[in-house]
């Protein structure tokens, strides 16, 4: 366990949709959401003011530290979920920052959801 992921004791589930729609296919059925991905992490409740994709202000329901880089609109829970859904109490991510690391160790990345 390096430096960076030493402090990831939590875990968080995320869901990434994918718009499959074709408009030159009668049968394409629109988008999806992908499989689960559960990583480890380090949460904290709410978080600074950040400003989203939009440039609107928001206040974080919650940051989530981890190894991992998602795409913005991301739905996310605390905890290990194997629902081919994200469930209804799912946050979606507005910010993703970070990229950091410490010589050798994995790159440290910053969701913030609203």
């Amino acid at each position: 366990m390096g430096l960076t992921t030493r402090h990831m004791v939590d875990s968080v589930t995320y869901w990434v949709y994918t718009d499959a729609n074709d408009p030159n296919d009668p049968y394409s059925s629109g988008g999806s959401w992908s499989a689960p991905v559960t990583v480890s992490c380090e949460y904290e409740s709410g978080g600074k003011v950040q400003r989203g994709r939009d440039g609107e202000e928001f206040t974080p329901s919650s940051t989530y530290y981890t190894t991992v880089s998602v795409p913005l609109g991301a739905l996310v829970v605390l905890g290990k979920s194997q629902l081919g859904e994200p469930p209804s109490n799912a946050e979606e991510v507005r910010k993703v920052g970070g990229g950091t690391s410490l010589g050798f160790q994995a790159s440290e990345f910053v969701w913030w959801t609203g």
